[in-house]
């Protein structure tokens, strides 16, 4: 409901929610990323960050500022097998950890570990489990990054995170939450698909 308050249709708001409860499984910031997201959202043109590309090439930008990285994500889980062929490049992405649990889709779909590569991080992905390497403990709601996605990626023991069940949240992002949600009124509610429309990536 927080996400359909800031513009996005119904299919992408389930999608931003199921990105934030794949990402609270492992503890790294995720509803506190998505109230970022949303509050960013909420102040910009949907049609300014949705990914924009060109034929053959595979670099994604906006036409604005920053990248959505739900909308991005989205698209990139609907182009995975675009990632046969080269790497997806994104410019200026807002949030990049939320593009993850969207990698994820992309492994389950082509059956092979996915990476993502901004800045000083590396987080692989089968599907499943998520290996980290670097400090995610820089990351920072509202970091905005060129970041990368390829096929490939080792999961290695040691990298790998730990699933958690209960992850606490913070009071400020619970507020900017429920304030979001409050004054969105939800159709009955649909089993998230998981998998995002094929036509969410623009070309120019």
């Amino acid at each position: 409901k927080a996400s359909r308050e800031v513009g996005l249709p119904w299919g992408l708001a389930d999608e931003a929610a199921w990105a934030a409860s794949w990402l609270r499984r492992f503890d790294v910031r995720g509803l506190d990323i998505i109230a970022n997201a949303l509050n960013a959202l909420s102040g910009a043109s949907l049609s300014n960050v949705l990914p924009q590309t060109k034929q053959g090439d595979g670099q994604w930008t906006s036409r604005g500022d920053w990248l959505c990285p739900i909308c991005t994500g989205a698209s990139l889980a609907a182009s995975a097998i675009l990632l046969q062929a080269e790497a997806i490049s994104t410019t200026a992405v807002r949030n990049p950890m939320l593009l993850v649990p969207f990698a994820a889709a992309a492994s389950r779909q082509l059956n092979t570990p996915v990476t993502l590569e901004w800045s000083d991080i590396t987080v692989e992905t089968d599907g499943d489990r998520l290996a980290a390497i670097g400090d995610l403990t820089v990351i920072r709601p509202g970091d905005i990054l060129d970041a990368k996605c390829s096929i490939g990626g080792r999961m290695a023991p040691e990298s790998l995170l730990t699933k958690t069940t209960r992850v606490p949240i913070q009071l400020d992002t619970w507020r900017s939450l429920s304030d979001l949600a409050a004054q969105t009124f939800a159709p009955p509610s649909v089993e998230p698909n998981a998998q995002p429309d094929n036509n969410q990536a623009e070309s120019d």
